[in-house]
């Protein structure tokens, strides 16, 4: 296998819920076929680590399940679903490796091994919850010890790579996956949940962490060798900046420089995000065989579960939720979100968190979902498709907390992502701003060499009065008064008011782009004045 795939597709084990378990190896298979009957993956990663729970019979790991005698014994209704799966598939004489790893290839597309480094979503020490794993328990000593609080009830149960007893005990697993003669290639998910030192200590223990993926990159050479195969690809998921990486210890220059990666796939910790810098990993992969890819999911609006009403406006596809949260793809948006990642320097797209709503349960499940979420996958494989459409590039505030974050994630923090990011961008108009210009920063690869576009661009200012005075620009450039419409809404909560331009009456874009808005406050009462999304919809193909 060499590395010469664009298109990643991720199955997190959802094929194994659901009744999989009454005919496990015909709904593995038919769980494959409901993406590649209708869209051209060149690599399917199934999930089979966590790192610590596996999915499959294993000698190093603990398999999923394993320590209940009973299976009703497990409260979770879908890791239930899933022990059986396992079970079941293990009395026919297989596994989900074998199933799915054959059928996949039949289907011609490469089957890679997924392993989450630090996955966490156990999150405090409790047995009876099948995805807390036993070697956690039995050496607390090794997890990572925190500074920072995590809400009542929420423990830290990420082991610490500083430890050689933790990356012994998973580079067995590693051994273990590559020895499988179905596995074309391994993923490494840094996402989940980009735990790996202590925070504090992590960028000066990166050299531990680049030890351990060169013993990795050592495990699939010595793989390839036994089964006399070409080289063994070695993907890495990784956080979406650069200094993200470094504060989690990961260092993918160094990396690169020791020949140990093939694939870098840059990662928001769950979204789509367009304005996703993959340039920073551009630079570092520039000259090396090593593929570049963008991630992408069906969710798009960020964790924001308040107001305002998704309803009431045409703000895009919200499906499972009155707020920004329930906001998925359409296929203008995947277009501008793949455009954007074309245009700095991806080699391809890896689509993400699809998998889990490919069943037929669930609010956000069934035909009709799987219909658009492959449509707008089936627009994104590459940029000339991408452009085959109007794109609708949509920024919103990706992590603005309802409330402080409740899991055990990485970074604990409001305005910041799991990962560390800071991905959120509003601009609060308070006294201290009144008459003050503010910059609303975006990326969009139409228009970057300042060429005409036909379109349009509208944002919402909330709890703007009517006698607030705002001039817009961009870029630095003034936009006439004369162009641009005003939609007041004063009945809703909050009361809204959408400004509208027309391309054609806008200054000229150059790719990295700024929104500039100085608002004049009549009075100073009441809420302050906010703007926290952007929309700008290209209808003609030229970038």
């Amino acid at each position: 296998m060499t590395n010469n795939y664009a298109v990643f597709y991720n199955d997190d084990g959802s094929s194994m819920g659901c009744d999989a378990f009454e005919s496990p190896v015909e709904s593995h298979r038919e769980w494959v076929d409901r993406v590649l009957d209708h869209i051209d993956v060149d690599v399917y990663t199934l999930s089979l680590a966590l790192p610590d729970i596996v999915f499959y019979p294993s000698a190093a790991g603990e398999t999923l399940g394993q320590r209940f005698a009973r299976v009703e014994d497990i409260e979770s209704e879908h890791l239930r679903a899933w022990t059986r799966c396992v079970r079941a598939l293990d009395a026919l004489g297989t596994d989900p490796i074998a199933v799915v790893g054959e059928h996949v290839r039949a289907r011609g597309a490469a089957f890679f091994a997924e392993i989450r480094v630090s996955d966490t979503h156990h999150m405090s020490a409790d047995l009876s919850y099948p995805l807390c794993p036993q070697f956690s328990m039995d050496h607390p000593e090794w997890r990572i010890q925190r500074n920072d609080t995590l809400p009542d009830g929420v423990e830290e149960m990420a082991m610490d790579y500083s430890f050689p007893e933790v990356r012994a005990h998973r580079l067995a697993i590693v051994r273990e996956l590559a020895a499988r003669p179905e596995i074309d290639g391994m993923e490494l998910n840094f996402i989940r949940w980009g735990k790996n030192f202590i925070r504090e200590e992590a960028f000066d223990k990166a050299h531990v962490m680049t030890e351990f993926i060169g013993q990795i990159r050592q495990i699939l050479d010595d793989a390839a060798a036994a089964r006399g195969s070409a080289r063994l690809p070695l993907a890495m998921r990784l956080p979406s900046t650069v200094a993200e990486c470094l504060a989690g210890g990961l260092d993918p220059a160094a990396w690169l420089a020791n020949g140990c990666m093939d694939y870098l796939i840059v990662s928001d910790f769950n979204y789509s995000d367009p304005q996703l810098p993959v340039e920073e990993f551009a630079t570092i992969t520039a000259g090396t065989e090593c593929k570049l890819l963008a991630q992408m999911g069906d969710m798009i609006g960020g964790t924001w579960q308040g107001k305002p009403s998704m309803k009431d406006r045409e703000r895009g596809l919200a499906i499972f939720a009155d707020h920004y949260h329930g906001l998925l793809n359409t296929d203008a948006e995947a277009r501008a979100t793949a455009c954007n990642a074309y245009a700095w320097g991806a080699d391809g797209i890896s689509f993400w968190n699809i998998c889990v709503n490919m069943g037929d349960v669930g609010s956000w499940c069934g035909p009709d979902h799987r219909a658009r979420m492959l449509g707008w996958m089936n627009a994104v494989r590459d940029m000339e498709t991408a452009l085959q459409g109007p794109r609708h590039y949509h920024y919103m505030p990706l992590y603005k907390w309802l409330n402080t974050p409740l899991r055990n994630y990485a970074v604990n923090r409001q305005y910041h992502s799991p990962l560390g990011g800071q991905h959120c961008r509003i601009l609060t108009f308070d006294s201290a701003q009144n008459g003050t210009r503010q910059v609303y920063p975006f990326r969009m690869a139409d228009g970057r060499n300042g060429e005409a576009l036909t379109g349009t661009l509208r944002f919402p200012i909330f709890n703007l009065a009517p006698g607030d005075d705002i001039t817009i620009d961009i870029n630095g450039e003034p936009v006439e008064n004369s162009c641009v419409r005003r939609h007041g809404r004063p009945s809703t909560d909050p009361p809204v008011t959408i400004f509208v331009l027309a391309l054609a009456d806008c200054p000229a874009f150059r790719g990295h782009n700024e929104l500039g808005l100085t608002v004049s406050r009549a009075e100073g009462d009441g809420e302050s004045p906010y703007m926290e999304e952007l929309e700008v919809i290209v209808e003609d193909d030229a970038t």
